[in-house]
């Protein structure tokens, strides 16, 4: 297999190369929510149902499958220069930044070095609420100071798979997002339902927040 290999001893499977030809996903989840997460960080998720209480957004039809996703962008503030700690979606020349996935149960973890600058990304879902979180580690390898940002990226979709692919438009009319104590609080009146006549209204809200407030 040129794309991967088992780790027995560790109950993981290793993925050794990003450029696999479909995107391969990992299940993360509980009673609850759910979570598909790619080999380099992509895929939607839900609350309960995926067909009326999606949360990261899955656009049918995309090119590629997996976007938009879970992204961490890292800049370097004294070049300029900017990568993903998954690999995707900057997608630098693998002979400049390593890579590795380790496919766990319930738990995905990557892993990539570009620059002089170690990352690894871990996903997974709490067992006892209905979170999905986002682990980054950073380590400076270089041997010399390093000014760095990080960026975090994630599409939410706090409405129902057919109004996705009947009436987009309607959308950001129907959607609020604010900020609140360094979280943004993502909302939307959901139709549930076929039409105008059978729709049960209700109001579901999302979130993302970070453990360290953000700069911006």
């Amino acid at each position: 297999m040129k794309y991967g290999y088992f780790d027995d001893e560790n109950r993981e499977y290793v993925i050794t190369r990003p450029d696999t030809p479909e995107p391969w996903y990992n299940y993360i989840q509980n009673d609850a929510y759910g979570g598909l997460v790619s080999h380099t960080g992509g895929g939607p998720s839900y609350h309960r149902d995926p067909k009326t209480r999606r949360f990261l957004r899955y656009r049918y039809n995309n090119l590629p499958a997996d976007r938009p996703g879970r992204y961490v962008y890292l800049r370097d503030e004294d070049t300029g220069d900017y990568w993903s700690a998954t690999w995707a979606p900057v997608e630098k020349p693998l002979e400049e930044q390593s890579y590795e996935c380790r496919v766990g149960l319930n738990v995905q973890t990557i892993r990539t070095s570009y620059s002089g600058i170690a990352a690894e990304m871990t996903y997974f879902v709490s067992p006892d609420h209905d979170v999905e979180l986002w682990r980054l580690k950073i380590r400076n390898e270089s041997g010399r100071r390093r000014v760095l940002k990080t960026f975090s990226y994630a599409e939410l979709a706090v409405w129902g798979t057919l109004r996705d692919l009947l009436n987009m438009d309607n959308n950001p009319r129907c959607s609020r997002v604010d900020w609140r104590d360094h979280t943004l609080l993502h909302s939307t009146w959901n139709d549930l339902g076929t039409s105008l006549g059978t729709c049960t209204w209700v109001r579901v809200y999302g979130y993302f927040t970070s453990s360290t407030p953000p700069a911006g």
